[in-house]
């Protein structure tokens, strides 16, 4: 037991005050002798035993009620929390750590967790002793600190408070605490404390384990306090995915865009409407999923079209919930009125039915002769010999079939074109020149995403036998539609000839990515594959484009395959148009607008995070780049010229943070054994929750209760005895 305020210890003195009365009282009694006197003797030596109890019982019940009042304003308390306030009053150094990240924002109606958090780092922060001093860190995955230094401005760190923004970022608060250990250990102070305020988020707390051991050297130096939020519940229903499904963002056709929802509660959810709309508009399209089972996903394909050129929001949005963060997401999609192909020809001949594009040609442009000039996929064809002549950046794909091999101009073009975001897809056959390929664009310029091994197969008619691809499931975004049984299938095709594809390296060449299977063939070999270079992407086929090796071009696959991977190529094209929360903006611009003014506005949410800064050139590129993501939605990018010109961009939060489920118990035990847990309810007090520096419970009321019910058994018992006298 201690006590908040023990210079108010010394009202027990306060007991004597009865007994002095008593005593006064005592001595004023006078003898007078009367006549009758002699009668009431014998009844006074009768009673006065009684008397003299009676008088002594009133004044122990009044000594008691003064004892009870001294104590309830010396206010005791209990916990060995409270003791050490008790023992200890000198300053303070302190580190607030406020978790600012997505799942703070769920909410019980009124109230949300980090307005909880907010409002009990205020309270501490008033609580702590005079002279004592703090720092103020906002934590999700990420560190921010809003004051760095321990100040003693309590002016400042109240407005720091006030102000620290909810984000949408993930969480993780490991870093926060290595930073505030890492304050504290670098300044000298008798008492060290690190208070954080965070809710019971597993994902929040997974590297519990990590924090105890870095606190667990340190104490009881650096005492810690975790003051819990609470407020709402861990069943949610959020938006998890949304992607354009395949195909090409043409202006006025439908776009496919797959929808995930997922359940992270542990109820079913049934009949839950998703709906999908362009630029705010009202939504083109809706969907009911019939259920949704506990801690599971389901995709929803919906359609949208946009009626001009340019970058376009599509967002997919549930019915709001407790957290209002994850009941929408938001993608860009870039729409063009028409791309362009480029078609490079290593076969030519007379006949144009047996050139190595033939089949390439009439599949991006599956409409009649009349039709092809207005078709959204415009083809041009060359062979290698004038592909010199061309300008490689008119187009969103180059295609080259049965290419022998790629003279250096050729090679550097493609560099420059891969660099800057292009698409290269290369078909081999019979005059590819595979030790070419394998010393140039493989080991020296590190640009294919496999090796060119050995031709395996016979032809026709010298063929008795034929492989096909892998029949499902597939992972592969170009291929995920063959998944769905209504769409057909890709393992009916017939191969008789194609080239072993030896994955190359994940690290060969310094600017490819690692080397991904979009598909393989029935024995598990890779029959089509792609990397990453530069901004751009390479995808190379086993085989070739026309009819030569395999019957893949007459078949109805042939075509939406071929539209799907060009769609994939051109929305890698424009995929830092959608990023993750916390990721980095960056977005290539024309040369002209190098170093020009650039403002940045970010979602609602985030209006005070707007940014100003310039075009930067970097490596001769000009950039626009913007790191202050913190939240889900749109972004406007205004660039300072004439005419103004206009970026949009998206954020997604990281679904993983949608997950409410709390803390295990494995995870509380750990902060428990190096931190004092503190339970903050939805309009709670600091003083009534856990007292300044961390205090159990006060017992001051209890005191006030005993003083009413002694001053109540005094004035009872004083009636009684004066009646019965």
């Amino acid at each position: 037991m201690s006590f908040l305020n023990p210079l108010l210890l010394w009202g027990l003195a306060a007991v004597a005050v009865p007994v002095i009365i008593h005593l006064m009282f005592r001595r004023r009694v006078q003898r007078i002798a009367w006549a009758a006197m002699r009668f009431l003797h014998d009844s006074v030596v009768r009673h006065r035993q009684r008397l003299r109890l009676e008088d002594l019982f009133l004044l122990l019940l009044r000594c008691l009620l003064v004892a009870a009042l001294a104590l309830a304003f010396a206010r005791p308390a209990s916990g060995r929390l409270g003791a050490a306030l008790a023992a200890a009053r000198e300053p303070v150094l302190a580190v607030l750590i406020l978790d600012n990240s997505a799942s703070m924002g769920l909410t019980d109606g009124v109230t949300s967790r980090f307005d909880q958090a907010r409002q009990a780092a205020e309270q501490i922060l008033a609580a702590l002793p005079t002279g004592s001093s703090a720092a103020l860190l906002l934590a999700a995955d990420t560190v921010t600190e809003l004051v760095a230094e321990p100040s003693r401005d309590f002016n400042l760190l109240r407005k720091s408070i006030r102000e620290a923004p909810l984000s949408d970022r993930a969480s993780d608060l490991l870093p926060a605490w290595q930073r505030a250990v890492d304050i504290l250990r670098a300044r000298a102070a008798s008492r060290k404390i690190i208070y954080c305020f965070s809710d019971r988020q597993a994902l929040a707390w997974r590297h519990a384990a990590e924090i105890q051991q870095l606190l667990a050297p340190h104490r009881p130096a650096i005492q810690a306090r975790i003051v819990v939020a609470e407020g709402g519940d861990e069943e949610n229903l959020a938006v998890t995915g949304l992607r354009l499904a395949g195909g090409l963002p043409a202006v006025g056709q439908p776009l496919r865009c797959e929808v995930e929802v997922r359940n992270f509660g542990r109820h079913e959810c049934r009949q839950v409407p998703v709906r999908i709309s362009v630029d705010g508009q009202p939504p083109a399209d809706a969907a009911v999923l019939e259920s949704v089972p506990p801690r599971a996903a389901r995709r929803v394909t919906l359609f949208v079209r946009v009626p001009d050129p340019g970058d376009h929001v599509v967002t997919a949005r549930l019915l709001p919930d407790r957290l209002p963060a994850d009941d929408q997401r938001t993608m860009i999609v870039a729409a063009r009125r028409r791309f362009d192909v480029l078609l490079v020809d290593g076969q030519p001949s007379r006949s144009p039915a047996e050139s190595a594009t033939f089949y390439l040609q009439h599949a991006l442009q599956p409409v009649g002769a009349t039709e092809v000039r207005d078709f959204f996929v415009q083809v041009t064809t060359v062979p290698l010999a004038e592909l010199a002549t061309k300008q490689w950046e008119d187009y969103q794909a180059v295609m080259f079939a049965d290419v022998p091999e790629l003279p250096a101009p050729v090679v550097a073009a493609l560099e420059r074109y891969l660099r800057r975001g292009g698409g290269a897809v290369f078909f081999p056959g019979p005059n590819t020149r595979a030790a070419h390929y394998n010393q140039v664009l493989l080991d020296r310029q590190g640009l294919l995403p496999a090796r060119l091994g050995d031709a395996v197969g016979a032809l026709p008619p010298d063929a008795d036998s034929w492989f096909t691809l892998q029949a499902v499931p597939y992972d592969h975004p170009v291929v995920t539609l063959w998944n769905d049984p209504a769409a057909g299938q890709l393992d009916s095709a017939r191969f008789y000839r194609a080239y072993r594809l030896v994955p190359a390296p994940a690290g060969s060449g310094a600017p490819g990515g690692r080397p991904r299977v979009v598909v393989r063939f029935a024995d598990g070999a890779p029959a089509v594959m792609e990397r990453a270079w530069g901004a751009g992407r390479v995808v190379l086929f086993a085989s070739t484009a026309n009819t030569a090796w395999n019957d893949l071009p007459v078949r109805p696959a042939f075509v939406p395959l071929l539209f799907r991977l060009l769609g994939w190529l051109v929305q890698e094209q424009t995929q830092g148009l959608t990023i993750a929360v916390g990721e980095t903006f960056s977005y290539r611009t024309r040369d002209e607008l190098a170093h020009l003014n650039v403002t940045v506005t970010p979602p609602p949410a985030g209006q005070s995070a707007r940014g100003f800064s310039q075009v930067d050139v970097r490596d001769g590129v000009p950039l626009v780049q913007f790191d202050r993501t913190d939240w889900g939605g749109v972004y406007q990018v205004a660039i300072d010229s004439e005419p103004p010109t206009a970026v949009v961009f998206a954020a997604q939060p990281e679904p993983a943070e949608s997950d409410l489920t709390s803390w295990t118990a494995a995870q509380q035990e750990a902060l428990r054994a190096v931190a004092d847990l503190v339970v903050w309810p939805p309009g709670g007090s600091w003083r009534e929750t856990a007292g300044p520096g961390g205090v159990r419970g006060e017992w001051w009321w209890l005191m006030v209760l005993v003083a009413v019910v002694v001053a109540g058994a005094e004035t009872v018992a004083g009636y009684r005895f004066s009646r019965a006298k």
